[in-house]
């Protein structure tokens, strides 16, 4: 249910009736934690949308998907995905500690969830410099499960400051792996 719904809210000419179905869903059933979060996750649809495509509702639509996000928290303490877009949100609202408490009750909640670590990577090392050093441990941790060549991604789209982190991780792999690392760089790194 909850798939078909981001599905439908993916094409934007959905995104009202479905988004209008989630909120009826939290209307008669506010403790019901998979519709709240079903209602956050299309609102964040919708806001990604809005903000591509220069929307002026788009600042109205973050300060509703946060909210929605902060009750989907409430009623599920323990989703790291709930957690992760949260964080996202913050970011855009340009909340930087609450960015942080959020990425961080992430990884507290979810410490080995492999399927939100190609969203969850590059927003902790885009934050690399606010993080404390429990938070960074828990970023290398999750870097040690990267393939050498999503390493090599990671390290070029990374800020200067969390580049050396990446290349730590790199350098305590099997030779082999160092070398897909070294090569994929190459391939990815545009000639001059």
């Amino acid at each position: 249910m909850l798939d078909a719904s981001i599905a439908e809210a993916a094409d934007p000419s959905n995104t009202a009736p479905a988004l209008a179905a989630a909120a009826r869903a939290v209307y008669w059933q506010p403790a019901n934690r998979d519709a709240q979060l079903r209602y956050a996750t299309l609102l964040l649809s919708k806001y990604d949308q809005e903000e591509e495509s220069d929307n002026p509702q788009a600042s109205s639509t973050l300060a509703t998907a946060l909210e929605a996000y902060a009750r989907a928290v409430q009623l599920a303490p323990g989703s790291p995905n709930a957690w992760l877009q949260m964080a996202r949100l913050y970011r855009a609202a340009e909340d930087s500690d609450r960015t942080v408490a959020a990425l961080r009750a992430s990884y507290l909640t979810g410490p080995r969830e492999g399927w939100l670590s190609s969203d969850r990577t590059p927003l902790a090392l885009a934050l690399w410099a606010e993080l404390d050093p429990e938070s960074r441990a828990m970023v290398q941790r999750e870097l040690r499960f990267q393939t050498p060549r999503m390493l090599a991604s990671l390290y070029l789209t990374a800020p200067e400051g969390s580049k050396e982190a990446v290349v730590s991780e790199a350098e305590t792999r099997p030779d082999n792996e160092q070398e897909i690392f070294l090569r994929t760089m190459e391939r990815l790194v545009p000639a001059d």
